[in-house]
């Protein structure tokens, strides 16, 4: 009794400690909830958790008003108690719940609750069936900041099945007990008439032997004890007789009690029958008798009183490591050990079911297991040979399966033998449930076959099925710890999260902030109590903004934005908000939760990433970012345009290598390479665009890393160096044109000066040699006739003459000097002139300079050495007939343009090296910072335009 009343006060004190914390956590959650939240999706899924904790609890949470009428109930009073919920809402609990205490014990209890504001203990009720219900009940005031009560919140904890199996237990042990009683009863009887019979040899089995151990004598209740007839027994011999009694293995005791005259009592089995006997051997001078009784009748109930006893033992022990264990894993290692030890069982083991396979996997064993677990194989939940064992069956369908006799049960053939190699001759298995599923078989082997009768199978499913309330509750219990920790968790985590958190009333009052609004905005939580958050306001968020805000919450929408607000010290600051409406059961919105992150920098941050972004998006330099595997991640306008991938396309699809050469593997070697060693490389290399075309850059590449070291991104920014190599390339053909245009200057020179020379010496020579024997001639005859002298003169004249126009013509070849003097229409008109008439060749000339001294004479000589050039070059290789020439002032320009009627050429095809003469042209007008355009199409004649600046210097001035 004392241990029960431990046991109940230990019980009474675990569901008071359940109460109190269970009663926390509920406060907590309603008073709570919201402040536990930093983001709309966290506070989604902390309600939902808060939501299946109350709605799942094991135990009745019930809140009443002052009146102790019930205002809400969970779903585990409607199991408890078998009442809807809007049945019971509305009415006064003890009636409500079908109180079974008395009018009296109810009113006290009440006065207790009013006066002290709680109570804990037991309540008698009854469910909507009428069945009787026991308790364990702790009931709270609930009070306003006033500390004035409103209502009442209770706990109840049903312990109607505790209860009953302690009343079970007493039961079985005063059953035991009176069993006992009778059984020492009924020994003491069994002894007393034992005691007659002693004394009345009729009424026992009766043999005497002779010297040789013959049988001399047998009384007649020896044919009714033996089944051996008297004249079958008399002159037979001791050995016979101990054979047809099936008790050979008793000669060595005889003949023992014979020789050494001792007397030998004993009870003996017949193996042939099955019956017990109690054998007493009396040695007689030459002589031996035996006295035999029948005591099967004893022995059965000896045998039945010791299992009875010992599984008494069994379950007491059993049911005492249920009360005492913590955890599943307890019971489970230690109910092996107490079955072989006190349940007289020969060998025991626990599976557990594997989900995934429905295997049975043995986890913990006792006795006498001698490699049997490893020599059957594999038991199985599947109805298959290896399923339709005991274990296999009690697996699969919930229920105790048994087999009493392994030897003949044609379901054990796969296992016959090696069971009964180790003396199993009874197997039972139980399942063992947690959430109304298999987890765990019990098995239990017993050496004698037909060992299970149903009262023991009755005892054992009692402990199984505790073993199965336990773990449940360890479940439980489990579920309601997790449930505690993570509360905790949660309020720790909204007292230290950077987040600001806003409570207000329905009416936008402040009921409620934390730490990080403080600290964000230098209010603290009394300065804003009861205030509206309209004093962060500044003015920045438009009104249609509050309207949209405020629609939102008061249609139970969440709604989230911006704020630009401000500190108590007047410093802006921007915030990113979610305000959400708290509704109660009744669904009307009692209260607003805001939770608030600060992004003040972030909005900078994104300012500045967008003014460099635009940047990016508006350079010519090629700007890009890919992933470590070279996956683009971004590509600004100029590489996407250079490319050739459209703006609509997502340029994550690409990788850096679709735009690379097949000759790039070099270059991407050395890359890599150096971005592991070094991080950065810099060089030439070239891209190709979706089309083919390459693009050589200058590019810059930087392998980005983490605080640790790990690779993340790649950057690369690339200048264009199209025109830098067409520049080369065009710097190059120009400076060996150069140099071809100057060798071939070289050989005009060459040619110039011998051209001069034969002239001189042809035509000036000559006409000096003429002059010079003239004027001898005319020494020589100075005296003579006039006529004759004046007729020589005027033939020196005329050489003269034509000397002096042949020096001019030479003169004019090297520099027209009448450009000078004359300026360079007259200049231009005479050469045309000259040219046409030479070469009887028509040319168009139109003329319009609106003053010719502002053209220096660098650009004279260099317009009038163009027509000239082109003249020689239209003579020589156009097959012309007609040119027009036109020369005129156009935006302080002079716009020289010459066109022919001749052949045409293929301008692609011009080879500068054999056409100087366009080299020449290009490079005077080049000099003067002037343009040079040409077209011609074979077979419909050329024209050359070229453009020189009146103003600023020449290259060569």
């Amino acid at each position: 009794m004392i241990q029960q009343n431990n046991e109940e006060g230990n019980l009474q004190r675990i569901f008071l400690f359940i109460g109190i914390l269970t009663l926390i956590f509920i406060l907590i959650i309603f008073r709570r909830l919201i402040i536990q939240l930093i983001s709309k999706e966290q506070l989604q899924a902390q309600q939902k958790i808060y939501e299946k904790i109350i709605n799942n609890s094991s135990d009745a949470i019930i809140i009443a008003d002052r009146d102790f009428k019930i205002c809400y109930c969970n779903k585990a009073t409607e199991r408890i108690y078998k009442y809807r919920q809007e049945d019971l809402i509305g009415h006064f609990t003890y009636i409500a719940l079908g109180s079974r205490n008395t009018d009296k014990e109810v009113e006290e209890r009440i006065n207790i609750i009013k006066s002290t504001g709680n109570w804990t203990g037991e309540r008698k009720d009854k469910d909507a069936a009428g069945m009787p219900l026991v308790l364990h009940a702790t009931v709270n005031a609930i009070k306003d900041d006033k500390e004035k009560i409103t209502g009442y919140f209770s706990i109840h904890a049903d312990i109607t099945d505790i209860k009953r199996l302690q009343a079970e237990q007493e039961n079985l042990a005063a059953s035991l007990q009176s069993a006992n009683t009778q059984l020492e009863k009924k020994v003491k009887d069994q002894t007393a008439l034992m005691q007659d019979v002693f004394q009345k040899v009729d009424d026992g089995g009766f043999i005497a032997m002779d010297s040789s151990l013959k049988i001399v004598y047998s009384n007649k209740a020896i044919e009714s004890l033996i089944g051996l007839k008297n004249n079958d027994l008399s002159g037979t011999y001791f050995t016979d007789f101990l054979s047809d009694f099936g008790a050979s293995e008793l000669a060595t005791v005889s003949k023992n009690s014979f020789e050494k005259q001792v007397n030998e009592a004993f009870d003996y089995l017949n193996p042939k029958t099955g019956k017990w006997y109690y054998i007493n051997i009396f040695p007689f001078g030459d002589g031996l008798f035996f006295y035999i009784t029948d005591i099967s009748g004893r022995k059965i109930k000896d045998i039945e009183l010791h299992k009875a006893k010992r599984m008494y033992k069994f379950i007491s022990i059993s049911n005492d490591l249920i009360l005492h264990s913590k955890t599943e894993e307890q019971i489970i290692s230690s109910i092996c050990d107490i079955a072989v030890e006190n349940g007289g069982f020969i060998f025991s083991w626990v599976g557990k079911i594997k989900c995934n396979t429905g295997a049975i996997e043995p986890i913990q064993w006792a006795g006498a297991e001698q490699g049997y677990l490893k020599a059957i194989g594999e038991l199985t939940v599947e109805d298959i040979p290896e399923g339709r064992g005991p274990t296999g069956k009690a697996a699969r369908t919930g229920q105790f399966y048994y087999s009493n006799d392994i030897a003949n049960d044609p379901d054990m053939v796969i296992w016959r033998k090696e069971a009964l190699i180790r003396r199993y001759g009874s197997a039972i298995a139980f399942p063992v449930k947690l959430n109304e599923k298999v987890a765990y078989v019990f098995t239990l082997y017993a050496e004698k076959p037909f060992f299970f009768t149903e009262d023991e199978v009755k005892i054992i499913a009692r402990v199984t099925d505790n073993i199965s309330f336990a773990l449940k509750s360890f479940v439980i219990s489990e579920e309601r710890n997790v449930a505690i920790r993570q509360l905790k968790k949660v309020s720790q985590a909204v007292e230290q999260v950077s987040s600001s958190i806003v409570i207000t009333d329905s009416e936008g009052k402040i009921e409620y902030v934390n730490e990080a609004f403080s600290k964000l905005t230098g209010y603290s939580a009394a300065e804003v109590m009861g205030k509206n958050p309209r004093i962060l306001k500044t003015g920045h968020t438009s009104p249609d903004a509050y309207m949209d805000l405020w629609d939102n919450i008061t249609h139970f929408k969440d709604w989230q934005g911006e704020f630009c607000n401000k500190k108590k010290n007047g410093e802006p600051y921007w915030e990113y908000v979610i305000i959400s409406p708290i509704v109660n059961e009744e669904g009307i919105i009692t209260s607003y939760v805001a939770v608030k992150e600060n992004i003040t920098e972030r909005k900078k941050l994104t300012e500045m990433q967008k003014q460099l972004l635009q940047i990016f998006e508006n350079t010519s330099v090629y700007i890009g970012t890919s992933d470590v595997k070279k996956n683009f991640l971004y590509a600004n306008k100029a590489m996407r345009d250079i490319l050739e991938i459209e703006a609509d396309e997502d340029i994550k699809n690409y990788n850096i290598a679709h735009f690379r050469p097949g000759k790039a593997s070099t270059i991407i070697k050395e890359v890599t390479e150096r971005l592991q060693t070094e991080g950065k490389w810099a060089g030439e290399n070239v891209y190709i665009s979706k089309n083919g075309k390459e693009i050589p850059v200058f590019q810059i590449v930087i392998l980005h890393q983490s605080e640790i070291g790990e690779p993340q991104f790649l950057s690369s920014t690339s200048i264009d160096l199209t025109k830098v190599k067409e520049a080369e390339r065009e710097l190059l053909r120009m400076n060996t044109e150069l140099r071809e245009f100057s060798r071939h200057l070289q050989e005009i020179s060459e040619i110039e000066k011998k051209e001069i020379a034969r002239e001189i010496h042809d035509e000036l020579g000559q006409n000096l040699t003429g002059i010079k024997f003239g004027i001898s001639w005319l020494k020589k005859h100075i005296k003579e006739d006039t006529k004759i002298l004046e007729g020589r003169i005027d033939e020196l004249i005329s050489e003269i003459n034509e000397t002096m126009l042949a020096f001019r013509r030479i003169q004019c070849s090297l520099h027209p000097s009448i450009l000078e003097s004359a300026g360079l229409f007259i200049t231009v008109k005479k050469l045309i002139d000259s040219f046409s008439k030479k070469f009887e060749m028509p040319i168009q000339f139109s003329f319009n300079l609106v003053d010719e001294g502002t053209i220096n004479n660098r650009i004279s000589l260099t317009i009038y050495r163009i027509i000239q050039e082109s003249f020689t070059n239209i003579l020589r290789y156009a097959h012309a007939t007609k040119i027009t020439l036109n020369l005129f002032e156009e935006h302080e320009k002079i716009i020289l343009s010459i066109e022919d009627n001749g052949c045409g050429f293929d301008i692609t095809q011009v080879d500068t090296n054999n056409h100087h003469g366009l080299l020449g042209i290009r490079e005077r007008v080049y000099a003067c910072n002037g343009s040079f355009n040409i077209n011609s199409i074979p077979g419909d004649g050329t024209f050359i335009q070229v453009e020189i600046p009146l103003r600023g210097e020449t290259i060569y001035s």
